[in-house]
């Protein structure tokens, strides 16, 4: 009894002594707040983040990462999330070492003058979520070899803008190597170039002039090209912008895929060189629409392979300009081709001047079922036949298509071909 006693006297002391000593640390709490290297904690549990010296994400020169607040401007875990922000200056970011590709992510509407991307070790940045974003130039920097990538996706739209009132030169807006679009992400700019252009699963992209050596669209994707430079009223249209799509190599359009190309330009809509290829593909229900007045549409003839190709339900409209469509080769194994030209319908390259490096034999090829055939607004048999006229021993002029009885050039021209089924397929 006697130790049960002195035991509970020892807990109630420590009880007292708790409750004491509490009330006394309360009291302090509230005249010396908690702070940690000079900084006042108010919320727990309160981890100090360390992050290595070259790594920044800054906008207009606030260092986010050190403690700097900037409105609208957050990061976490390689994603900087920008609510709403509006950066007059630069947004700039660099993950060295992170662990982390760099990832923006949008709400609302968001404007930064300069998106800056500093890749050293990774070359690619992603822009996500369902807000906009609005700058003057996306940069990756230094400017080095590596294959710099930009994704824009999920719903996320970017505009790279610029005063089309008062600017004289068309500048690279985005100096990637590669960009992607997808998950119905949205691009518009002025200039794009680079290695490749990836449009797929719904996504678009709106440009003026197009200098990408690769360009894939499917899954239901767009691509609009309006080089008719008539919003920029001071515009120095020299060589290269005469071309609308200048410096192409291959164009492959598929799964219900769309481009667009509008030229008004004095020399070319889509212009198709490159060392040795230059190949356009549209085929399952892909749609390639040019209209303009540009002196020719669609331009492969300077390429050593130069060959055009249609399958499936693929369709392909080629309206106005002197000469519609130039290539090596076409082939047409499915879909609707048609022609509305202002001088003649299809040029082909004579067959001697193919190149060394070239695998095939030029010409016109009708490899599906032919459907039907019109030529200058005629109906024709299903037999139609045409004349490729070699004007030229030394092979100084093309190929060229002409009406049946071979007296003249071929201004409009359509063919619906339905392709071949294998059997057993």
């Amino acid at each position: 009894m006697r130790k049960a006693a002195a035991l509970a006297a020892v807990i109630a002391a420590v009880i007292v002594i708790s409750a004491v000593s509490g009330a006394a640390v309360s009291a302090d709490a509230k005249k010396a707040p908690f702070t940690w290297r000079g900084k006042e904690v108010t919320e727990f549990p309160y981890s100090v983040k360390q992050y290595p010296k070259e790594m920044k994400v800054t906008a207009d020169g606030k260092d986010i990462l050190r403690g700097e607040t900037f409105p609208g401007v957050t990061y976490s875990k390689g994603r900087i999330t920008l609510n709403n922000a509006h950066i007059d200056d630069k947004l700039y970011i660099k993950l060295t070492g992170s662990g982390y590709a760099p990832e923006i992510v949008l709400i609302g509407d968001n404007y930064a003058e300069e998106l800056t991307v500093n890749p050293s070790g990774f070359s690619k940045v992603s822009v996500s979520g369902s807000g906009t974003l609005e700058v003057k130039s996306i940069k990756f920097v230094p400017d080095t070899s590596y294959r710099t990538m930009l994704t824009i996706k999920e719903n996320a739209r970017v505009t790279v803008s610029e005063d089309r009132e008062n600017v004289t030169k068309l500048r690279e807006a985005i100096n990637a190597s590669c960009i992607s679009v997808r998950e119905n992400g949205f691009l518009e700019c002025s200039f794009l170039s680079g290695e490749e252009l990836c449009l797929t699963d719904n996504a678009e992209v709106k440009t003026v002039h197009c200098e990408t050596s690769s360009i894939f669209l499917s899954g239901s994707s767009v691509m609009e090209v309006e080089s008719d430079y008539e919003k920029y009223p001071k515009l120095e249209v020299d060589y290269v912008l005469n071309r609308g799509m200048y410096y192409i190599e291959t164009i492959t359009i598929e799964d219900d895929a769309r481009l667009t190309q509008v030229s008004n330009t004095g020399a070319y809509g889509i212009f198709c060189y490159g060392n040795y290829n230059g190949e356009i593909t549209v085929s399952d229900n892909g749609t390639l629409d040019v209209s303009g007045s540009s002196y020719y549409g669609v331009s492969l003839g300077d390429c050593a392979f130069g060959s055009f190709e249609m399958n499936g339900n693929s369709r392909v409209r080629i309206t106005g300009f002197t000469t519609a469509l130039l290539a090596r080769r076409i082939d047409i194994n499915g879909g609707t081709l048609e022609i509305d030209s202002n001088g003649n319908a299809i040029q082909v390259y004579p067959r001697s001047a193919v190149s060394p490096y070239s695998s095939f034999e030029p010409g016109f090829y009708v490899n599906g079922e032919t459907v039907s055939v019109s030529a200058d607004g005629e109906e024709k048999p299903l037999d139609y036949g045409w004349q490729i006229l070699d004007t030229d021993p030394d092979n100084y002029h093309f190929c060229v298509i002409y009406n049946d009885k071979g007296d003249r050039e071929l201004e409009d021209f359509s063919i619906t071909v339905r392709e071949k089924v294998e059997h057993g397929k």
